[in-house]
């Protein structure tokens, strides 16, 4: 239950791709694949491809610091979500960014971390990275998620995929209720603020694997 948890996974892209669109959002949970773009929302893979998608809180917002008004939060302590996923994406592990405590399950997690967890400025705002997944595509076509929560709709750009990842509230039960959480480790009246994962929603669109290389092989071992 360590800094490694085999357990859900989801996936959050974001239909933004200009830095001031990215600054204009608060308290957004996504998931990416990209760290030099983390708001690709469709990107390409291989049936059989394992890769890493980070979990990441863009501009952490406290509505109610202290209950003396709104202030940028500084240091996450955890999180709380669900990440679902269609049958054809495997979560293979959770790693957090420090020694943490996962108490969550059944794709669930209730993350408490050791020690606070800075928020950095980047190109896209401020930003903390709260786990990252590691995931394998195993092809096919897209069947019915892991839940009971309907698989969203495919945007413009993401016509034609085939997999798919997105974020939800924990269950059976959110500590607010509809929406994911993470905790304001500089709070001690409000710590627990609300996360939106309106963009937490990533679509697979699967590659064709080129087979040149066997076949001509196979023609050379013909002649020899």
């Amino acid at each position: 239950m360590y800094n490694h948890v085999k357990t859900f996974v989801v996936i959050v892209p974001v239909l933004f791709c200009a830095v001031g669109a990215a600054a204009q959002l608060e308290n957004q949970l996504f998931l990416a694949v990209d760290q030099q773009n983390y708001f690709e929302q469709c990107p390409y893979v291989q049936v059989g491809q394992v890769f890493s998608a980070s979990l990441v809180l863009v501009n952490p917002i406290n509505p109610s610091f202290c209950q003396e008004g709104s202030r940028p939060v500084d240091f996450v302590g955890g999180f709380e979500c669900r990440l679902y996923s269609t049958s054809n994406v495997e979560v293979l592990g959770f790693t957090f960014p420090v020694f943490s405590i996962d108490v969550g399950s059944t794709g669930s997690h209730f993350v408490g971390y050791s020690e606070p967890v800075p928020v950095q400025e980047s190109n896209y705002g401020r930003m903390v990275v709260l786990a990252t997944v590691e995931v394998r595509y195993v092809g096919q076509t897209v069947s019915e998620a892991k839940s009971t929560v309907p698989v969203p709709k495919s945007p413009q750009p993401c016509q034609g995929a085939t997999g798919a990842m997105y974020l939800g509230e924990a269950r059976p039960f959110s500590s607010i209720e509809g929406v994911p959480a993470y905790v304001d480790a500089d709070d001690l009246e409000n710590a627990l603020v609300a996360a939106d994962c309106t963009y937490g929603e990533m679509l697979f669109i699967e590659k064709a694997v080129s087979t040149e290389g066997k076949t001509w092989e196979q023609i050379k071992a013909m002649y020899r």
